[in-house]
């Protein structure tokens, strides 16, 4: 060993003549060497800015920028579905009364419905008065001004016999009768107190 490293070291300084022979030896080991030193540094890439990053800058830079196009390319799928809902409900003769929450957006046409990221009218427009979706389920007010839930397929969950509804927190809400007394309710209209 220390005669291969005398030898690499006179190739390579120049200090003394060597055969041909010692100098194949001397540029072999010459490149285990470079080979061993370049495994030990850490490989940098030059970006596209001309920043010098490691490999875990590089792949957190490439995760940000697919995150960045997933995002992107979602917000385009969605402006193009409500391009295409509005469209659609425009030709029924809809208005819509907000953005799409839970799924569904509130419309109307004198009287308030509910349509899909499609335009598809899943929930008639038969409702005097409505709070957006929460949850699954959604305020809605009679003719009589009466307030009941239903789910999103538009079945009544709870009928419309509440004066004030409340909001639900941790399944419940609280509701006021006609007759002025407070009640607190759950998810499927059963009154607990």
């Amino acid at each position: 060993m220390k005669n291969i490293v005398k030898i690499l070291l006179a190739v390579l300084t120049g200090s003394r003549a060597c055969s041909r022979s010692e100098k194949r030896t001397s540029l072999f080991f010459s490149f285990l060497i470079a080979a061993f030193v370049l495994s030990l540094t850490p490989t940098v890439y030059v970006c596209a800015q001309g920043h010098i990053e490691t490999p875990a800058e590089r792949k957190a830079r490439q995760e940000r920028e697919a995150a960045a196009k997933r995002k992107r390319q979602q917000e385009e799928a969605r402006k193009r579905r409500d391009q295409a809902a509005m469209e659609q409900a425009a030709n029924k003769k809809w208005i819509f009364q907000n953005d799409y929450i839970e799924g569904l957006a509130m419309v109307s046409n004198g009287k308030i419905g509910f349509v899909d990221e499609t335009g598809k009218l899943v929930i008639p427009c038969q409702w005097y008065r409505a709070m957006d979706f929460e949850n699954g389920i959604a305020w809605v007010a009679d003719a009589k001004d009466k307030w009941g839930f239903i789910d999103k397929t538009g079945k009544i969950v709870s009928p419309c016999r509440w004066k004030n509804p409340g909001v639900f927190i941790n399944g419940f809400a609280e509701v006021e009768d006609f007759n002025g007394k407070k009640h607190k309710i759950d998810k499927t209209g059963k009154i607990i107190e």
